[in-house]
């Protein structure tokens, strides 16, 4: 499952650079709607780090662009895992403070994601790295236990649950109350731009249904992570409904690699 997830991030990470790319100019350049003194002026805390940050010159982001693709790929392929994973975590960062208007929930919990993997052995499987250790020992490496646990395995299960757990106590307006913020939510124009957002509208008992049941998901599902019975299979449950909840998100409305991050970190 770490080795799968590793791949999946790294082609998250591609995707997403090549998405920015196409507005590299607009949004990381001098030239573009926020120059480099802008971000400054706004800067919160002195010990932000961004080599993006080096020149306004739409060249010198479109190396640094470069670099993380190819960051990124050896860390999808699993090369040299561990050095990559924190360059592209590092990259990932300093991307993020140069524009940071441009950026959502589903960026920060990529940052988050990332940290975590690089205390966690994302190259015992399907990586080049062991491939490459394989061949040095000229003879199959022996069976490696096939289950991990460290602090960071549980920090990652944490930082995932704590999401969902910390929105549902958010959620306390009165539109969560009487059941219609997924009504309210797929009338968001710049958010509900799925056609079957539209479908939805016409079905307000659905509507209310699926409010109070995000509601329960959120805050009381991730608990179930810490059942001490049967704990592979309930927590193979957990992480199927949250992947169904975030694919629901993805079908109704447009919320950037937000629903693909989630499903990548409960693999």
């Amino acid at each position: 499952s770490l080795g799968l997830m590793r791949i999946l991030l790294g082609v998250i990470l591609l995707v997403d650079l090549a998405v920015r790319s196409m507005d590299l100019r607009t949004f990381y350049s001098d030239a573009g709607v926020l120059p480099r003194h802008v971000v400054l002026e706004g800067w919160q805390y002195a010990s932000y780090v961004s080599v993006h940050m080096i020149s306004g010159h739409h060249y010198f982001q479109g190396l640094l662009f470069l670099i993380s693709a190819v960051v990124a790929l050896s860390f999808t392929v699993g090369y040299r895992t561990r050095l990559m994973g924190f360059l592209s975590w590092f990259l990932l960062c300093s991307l993020h403070i140069r524009n940071p208007v441009v950026l959502s929930g589903g960026d920060i919990v990529l940052r988050q994601i990332l940290f975590w993997c690089l205390f966690l052995p994302l190259s015992a499987r399907y990586s080049l790295d062991a491939l490459l250790a394989e061949l040095e020992e000229d003879r199959p490496r022996k069976s490696q236990q096939p289950l991990f646990f460290s602090l960071a395995s549980v920090c990652l299960i944490l930082q995932l649950s704590v999401i969902y757990v910390v929105s549902a106590l958010f959620k306390t307006g009165d539109s969560w109350a009487d059941g219609t913020a997924v009504y309210y939510a797929v009338n968001v124009d710049y958010l509900a731009e799925q056609p079957q957002a539209s479908m939805l509208l016409q079905h307000s008992e659905l509507m209310e249904w699926l409010t109070h049941a995000t509601m329960v998901v959120e805050l009381w599902v991730p608990f179930l992570l810490l059942a001490p019975f049967f704990s592979g299979p309930i927590r193979t449950l957990v992480c199927l409904q949250f992947m169904v909840l975030h694919l629901s998100f993805f079908g109704l409305m447009a919320l950037g690699i937000f629903p693909w991050v989630c499903i990548v970190g409960w693999v």
